[in-house]
Order: structure tokens, then sequence, then C-alpha cells
């Protein structure tokens, strides 16, 4: 669930910052918005987490997404507490492109396959 809801806000948050015009000359009156990338960043702190990610829900956000543009998707694991007092981390990312989303969703499976074996 905590997952699901990083995800959510993220898209958000990706979606808000991306539909704001830099000064009032650009707005040209459509209400059209285009989105030039988008990305997906989750951070999970344990096992659980990664099994609540539903990839099918990130498929729907990235087929949504307009020709030829760029994607990109990242795992961040965070770990136990090394020595040092500092959190293990492990991040994985796979970019591609919205022409191309199954090989993109191979990745994204490929990925989460990895960050399920993290913390095995």
């Amino acid at each position: 669930m905590k997952t699901l809801l990083i995800v959510l806000v993220t898209s958000l948050m990706s979606v808000l910052c991306m539909a704001q015009s830099q000064n009032g000359a650009d707005v040209d009156g459509s209400n059209n918005v285009t989105f030039e990338s988008i990305s997906i960043s989750v951070s999970a702190e344990n096992m659980q987490d990664l099994k609540e990610l539903n990839l099918e829900d990130i498929q729907d956000i990235f087929g949504n997404a307009e020709a030829d543009r760029e994607v990109s998707f990242e795992i961040v694991c965070y770990g136990k507490p090394m020595k040092n007092g500092k959190k293990a981390s492990l991040a994985m990312k796979a970019d591609g492109n919205s022409n191309d989303l199954e090989a993109f969703y191979n990745q994204i499976k490929m990925i989460k396959k990895m960050a399920l074996g993290y913390y095995n």
C-alpha cells in the first residue's frame, strides 16, 4: 500500500510540475497538456513493499504516454544500517521510449525480480 501511494504521489507531482508554464506568454488558451517524459521512482523498505507493487498500474501509467516520449522506472531498495550508521541501499533503473513499451515492461519486471532477490 505504501509503495502504491508513493507511485501515485510521484505521478501526481510529475503531472503538476510538467503542467506549469514558465511565464504568461507561453499560455495559448488551449487545454492540452503534453509530457516530454514520464519517470516513476519507487522506494522499498522491505520485501512486502515490493510484493505490493502492482505492475499493471505502472503499465497503465506508461501506456497513456504519447508516442516517442522518454520513460523511466526506478526501484530503490533500502537495507539494514551499515556499521557507519547509514542505511544500505540499492537502486535499479530502466530507461526506454514510449514507442517500445513492451520491451520497457519486460525491463520493469526484471528489475522487480532483482529487487525481490535483494531482500532474500
